[in-house]
């Protein structure tokens, strides 16, 4: 919820009338979160086997050194993880090389590992705009605006049609329009990074019109990893890995437990009530397609 240990501290001593220190909050945070575990690795386990993922990570403190705080999300799950490392070896590891879904993923090179990914086109849209604030006059970046916007709005029209020979017609003329950007000429060093950027991802940039379930952009994941740097602000990052796993554990079962209209209360008194060798089957509840 956005709240420091200290304020829960503060409000449990002052409003609930239960003596509770900092550190006593961090304390049942941690159990809370040792119990859970179980349904956490679940969640991992059950990425491999989701139709569309969306993808991205964050800085993390920890104790004076980078980390990075990693998300792997779509409507249904969550998924936090802290590492060292911002290689490809994370995602490898978590969701696996032969992953057969949607990746979304911004044009950070660590997601190349997937053979099916939709890099977010709001995210080039994103850089569009920065340029254009430097060079509002810019044709070829004009240009590349007003043509990436037509696509997404063909796109997603395309997108509704049943799968007939005439959808994959509709596909193919999108692909020449996406052609027709590639082709964009410019002296200007930042337009020309972007058309490379399109011809280097082009087989990337229109999984969401081929596929249901994708999306053209990757703010699910964006807006997914915002809850967590809002308690990077307030804490500072972790002193400990110890600390940061717990954080990830906790925050990934009870925002996946919020995805699926769960009662977090409910949810987590059956967690505790319940022997650990039974957990699994609150996890396969949890994970139930809906």
């Amino acid at each position: 919820m956005g709240v420091s240990y200290r304020k829960l501290s503060t409000f449990s001593s002052e409003v609930l009338q239960v003596s509770l220190t900092p550190s006593g909050v961090l304390g049942i945070i941690n159990r809370i979160s040792e119990k859970v575990k179980p349904v956490y690795k679940g969640i991992e386990v059950s990425l491999s086997a989701q139709s569309v993922l969306h993808a991205d990570e964050t800085g993390w403190r920890m104790d004076g050194q980078r980390w990075y705080m990693w998300v792997f999300c779509n409507r249904d799950i969550v998924y936090f993880h802290p590492d060292q490392s911002r290689a490809s070896k994370v995602p490898r590891d978590i969701v696996g090389e032969d992953y057969n879904g949607v990746m979304h993923a911004d044009f950070y090179g660590a997601y190349n590992i997937f053979k099916n990914i939709q890099r977010c086109l709001v995210h080039f849209l994103r850089k569009l705009k920065e340029e254009l604030e430097v060079t509002p006059e810019e044709e070829a970046l004009l240009k590349l605006k007003k043509g990436m916007k037509t696509i997404i709005q063909i796109g997603e029209e395309i997108k509704t049609l049943p799968e007939t020979p005439e959808k994959k017609e509709e596909i193919k003329k999108l692909e020449r329009k996406l052609q027709t950007l590639m082709k964009i000429k410019s002296t200007n060093k930042e337009a020309t990074v972007l058309v490379n950027r399109i011809k280097r991802h082009k087989a990337e940039l229109l999984q969401f019109v081929k596929h249901k379930e994708a999306e053209y952009h990757n703010n699910r994941a964006e807006r997914t990893i915002r809850k967590i740097v809002i308690f990077r602000k307030l804490s500072f990052g972790s002193r400990t890995p110890e600390g940061a796993q717990y954080h990830a554990i906790l925050t990934s079962v009870l925002e996946t437990c919020r995805l699926k209209g769960k009662s977090i209360l409910a949810f987590l008194k059956d967690v505790l009530k319940t022997p650990d060798e039974k957990l699994h089957q609150i996890t396969e509840s949890l994970l139930k397609p809906t």
